[in-house]
């Protein structure tokens, strides 16, 4: 069975970037945040980015195919 993790990497390199709505929705995962920082903690890329869906404005992340800076930041 996937984890969390996988399910969220899956996800965003399958179809792009994930915000916490979707990430309940699509991916039944609730605390979407705290598995993304558990994915940086594992030197993952992942980039964070707002978006405006819904009428609302959201973090949202997406895996990167940049590598990122030694703080962790991409250039872009």
């Amino acid at each position: 069975e996937m984890t969390q993790h996988d399910k969220l990497i899956k996800y965003m390199l399958e179809v792009g970037p994930i915000t916490t709505v979707e990430a309940y929705e699509q991916l039944h995962i609730t605390q979407l945040a705290t598995r993304i920082k558990e994915l940086i903690d594992l030197k993952h890329p992942i980039k964070k980015e707002w978006t405006k869906k819904r009428n609302c404005k959201l973090k949202a992340y997406s895996y990167s195919k940049e590598i990122p800076n030694l703080f962790g930041e991409f250039t872009n």
